[in-house]
């Protein structure tokens, strides 16, 4: 029975926790993200897992998040904790970026965008999770929430004209993101939406 689950996320995070939990064995080096944000997306992720974590952890399982940095970091270190934690149940989290014709096969889906091409190895769709194309899907699907943190002259009507062609908000393309939630928050005390400076929060 599996003991322990390892989840590399991709994403942004502070390096110092990070590298405590990895653990590398010696001789090998394992790419830590930059110091990008004050916090990190650790918090988020760790709330985000929190239903989980309680389950897992009724059953005796450890649930480990990390942060990667970026996609190929991510890819990079999920193959490497293949060899590294052959006794956990490793799993790739990373963004889809893009529409899924089949959500049952994301190695198939990761393997066939020309950018990435990643090869499975002979490991199963269960390893591999993809999210929404962006984080920015989740925040905007909660403008309720983007209204208390962005405060007065938050204009959520350019989020909602602009999106309300669209069924659900993850088929929106990453470009439309970023592109509303900048013209909806550029008016705002924080200034307009940051990747690095906003969305840990």
């Amino acid at each position: 029975m599996v003991s322990e689950i390892r989840i590399y996320i991709e994403g942004i995070g502070d390096s110092e926790p990070l590298a405590r939990q990895l653990q590398p064995p010696p001789n090998r080096k394992i790419k830590l993200p930059k110091k990008e944000t004050q916090a990190g997306l650790a918090p988020g992720f760790r709330t985000f897992f929190q239903s989980l974590d309680r389950l897992a952890y009724n059953h005796g399982i450890k649930i480990q998040l990390i942060i990667c940095g970026g996609r190929k970091q991510a890819y990079n270190n999920f193959h490497r904790a293949i060899q590294d934690h052959p006794d956990a149940f490793n799993v790739l989290l990373v963004d889809s970026e893009g529409l899924l014709s089949d959500i049952n096969q994301p190695w198939k889906y990761l393997q066939d965008r020309p950018e990435y091409q990643w090869d499975s190895q002979g490991i199963d769709d269960s390893h591999c999770q993809l999210m929404v194309q962006a984080m920015e899907a989740w925040f905007i699907a909660d403008l309720d929430t983007l209204r208390q943190f962005y405060g007065e002259k938050f204009k959520d009507n350019k989020i909602i004209r602009g999106l309300e062609q669209y069924q659900t908000v993850d088929r929106v393309s990453v470009y439309n993101l970023e592109k509303r939630l900048t013209q909806a928050t550029k008016d705002t005390p924080r200034g307009k939406y940051s990747k690095t400076k906003h969305a840990p929060k």
